[in-house]
């Protein structure tokens, strides 16, 4: 059984189950419990805070930062207090005034309080300012490198959520990119990994890339073929991960199997 989230003095009976007749009662009296809470004031958009606190520790408590002001049944980003003192919570990406709760899990109740002021990130990202269809580029960031923050490339206009070629930020500077197929204007962007918000953008023209060419294979000597001269084809196909992308209204490995498969089939004499 777990004590009334008020103090107060109260009644503890025993019910039968099938009438709820009241066969059996004491008197409990619960006091009042506090929470305390120390933290850092100020801390950028995104980040990871660590917060001390002492409080009860029952079931479901837990500390979370919410917006100045908001109802003791609102929160946003939490952590349990079970994990122990102290412990990190994930900083809203959005800037502003926050505070830092203590929450009783079963009522929702706000025992303690502290001040935290969210500070607004910054990035930037440059590349080239023209790139071939399909070709490999690099494009260089600064910016807060939060979990799952990313750099891209996507079409002019597209939306937050959309993107093509990325790369991770916590993989460094420069991120390895590589151009879309279709040629046109396209951005480079510094998305947040937890809100998906655009940090920084540059942009970017995609320029028409190398048409697809011919092979033409031909014997290296007009000898009549024998078990000493019999000559070698080795065709090598391209499996890596760019080969899923689409060009035009099929796929690169589409494409590839077809040309080889009419390669083998018509082209290289048995």
């Amino acid at each position: 059984m777990q004590a009334n989230n008020q103090p107060g003095d109260y009644i503890v009976r025993y019910h039968l189950g099938d009438t709820y007749r009241v066969i059996g009662q004491t008197t409990l009296t619960v006091r009042g419990v506090t929470a305390t809470l120390d933290a850092a004031s100020q801390v950028q958009a995104g980040k990871e805070i660590e917060v001390q606190w002492d409080g009860p520790d029952a079931p479901q408590d837990y500390i979370s930062i919410d917006p100045a002001g908001s109802p003791d049944r609102e929160y946003t980003t939490y952590t349990y207090t079970r994990f122990g003192s102290p412990l990190t919570i994930r900083v809203p990406e959005d800037a502003g005034s926050y505070q830092i709760r203590y929450h009783v899990g079963r009522s929702r109740a706000v025992l303690a309080v502290i001040d935290l002021e969210v500070l607004a990130n910054s990035a930037s990202v440059t590349g080239p300012t023209s790139v071939a269809a399909g070709a490999d580029f690099a494009a260089q960031w600064n910016g807060p490198d939060n979990t799952g923050d990313y750099i891209t490339v996507v079409p002019m206009g597209a939306g937050p959520r959309e993107y093509l070629s990325y790369g991770y930020t916590r993989h460094g500077t420069p991120a390895d990119l590589e151009a879309p197929l279709e040629n046109g204007r396209y951005e480079l962007r510094y998305i947040s990994g937890r809100g998906r918000k655009i940090l920084a953008r540059a942009e970017i023209e995609v320029t028409p890339g190398v048409v697809p060419g011919t092979l033409w294979v031909a014997s290296g000597s007009r000898q009549e073929d024998t078990a000493d001269n019999i000559g070698a084809v080795e065709v090598i196909l391209d499996a890596s991960g760019s080969m899923l992308q689409a060009l035009g209204t099929e796929l690169r490995m589409d494409i590839a199997k077809t040309s080889l498969e009419h390669l083998v089939r018509n082209v290289i004499p048995e």
